[in-house]
């Protein structure tokens, strides 16, 4: 935890977080539950988070257990599976370690 969690008046608290190799993320736990969200996401809304990280399981492990995600690995043409994110229903990231730069930070 960088800092928070900070109260934002009337929505709820945030805070800045970290994975074990380093990505941060912000994150808000609203005061009342926010309603599924519809297949496309309004403009302005949030819709997809790419993880570039050097390590796929430890991430699985940490955004699992701190945001709740569910994953799948499909394998799509040309043998490419990448690590799919899953908020409930919805498919919201992907994370990936065959293209993360070398020696660098998630990201």
């Amino acid at each position: 935890m960088h800092f928070g969690p900070l109260p934002i008046a009337g929505v709820g608290r945030f805070g800045l977080i970290a994975d074990p190799q380093g990505a941060v993320a912000y994150v808000i736990q609203r005061d009342e539950p926010t309603p599924a969200s519809p297949e496309e996401p309004s403009p302005g809304r949030f819709c997809w988070m790419s993880l570039s990280t050097p390590d796929v399981h430890a991430a699985r492990a940490f955004w699992g257990a701190v945001i709740g995600y569910r994953f799948e690995q499909p394998t799509m043409d040309g043998g490419f599976a990448p690590v799919l994110a899953y908020a409930g229903d919805a498919m919201v990231a992907d994370f990936d370690a065959d293209n993360h730069p070398p020696g660098a930070p998630a990201m």
